[in-house]
């Protein structure tokens, strides 16, 4: 099965990997639902967010997902009862370490352990 993703390298080397259709705002007041299986071209405003670095990325035992950038832009995921919804890696302090968000939205976790 073919399924399609959104992938994220932030300023700040925080990568962010979202499966599902996910919440984007943007201080302004612009608020949009985002779907990496839709069209392409709808996807357009997350190419800004590769300049920015996350300020906040939350992850909730529920699954869910909040990532906040510098500019106040945050985009905000659910869990998924089928897929795994989001997978979040880092660099620097956050080196060695990966959240993803298994179907149902219990949260599996990863850490280097030197």
């Amino acid at each position: 099965m073919d399924y399609a993703s959104v992938g994220l390298l932030a300023s700040n080397g925080i990568y962010v990997d979202i499966e599902v259709p996910f919440n984007y705002s943007r201080p302004s007041g612009i608020e949009r639902t985002l779907d990496p299986d839709g069209d392409a071209v709808n996807l357009a405003p997350v190419l800004r967010l590769r300049r920015l670095g996350v300020t906040e990325c939350l992850a909730f035992k529920d699954g869910r997902l909040d990532v906040k950038f510098d500019d106040g832009t945050r985009f905000q995921v659910p869990m998924d009862l089928e897929f795994e919804a989001w997978g979040v890696s880092g660099q620097g302090g956050a080196a060695g370490l990966r959240i993803v968000s298994m179907p149902g939205g219990e949260l599996a976790i990863w850490r280097d352990r030197r």
